[in-house]
């Protein structure tokens, strides 16, 4: 156990099959059940693999925006 976390809150090991790895990233990205539901849709990994990326770009974007605006909000 290093820097205070316990081994359940570990990611489990990724897959090297490219199919299973895709399903692992949905099921770890911070993300709602549609665009999980989305994702799971997808024609197959590099479908899956873009669409996720685009996603996690507006999550990223979205979290940088509340940041900066974090002391403005009434």
């Amino acid at each position: 156990m290093e820097l205070g976390l316990s081994s359940a809150d570990a990611a489990p090991p990724l897959s090297d099959d490219i199919t299973e790895l895709s399903y692992q990233l949905v099921s770890l990205a911070p993300l709602g059940a549609a665009d999980r539901f989305d994702l799971l849709c997808a024609r197959g990994p590099a479908e899956r693999l873009e669409l996720l990326d685009r996603l996690l770009d507006d999550v990223a974007a979205a979290m940088q925006f509340r940041l900066l605006n974090q002391g403005e909000m009434p």
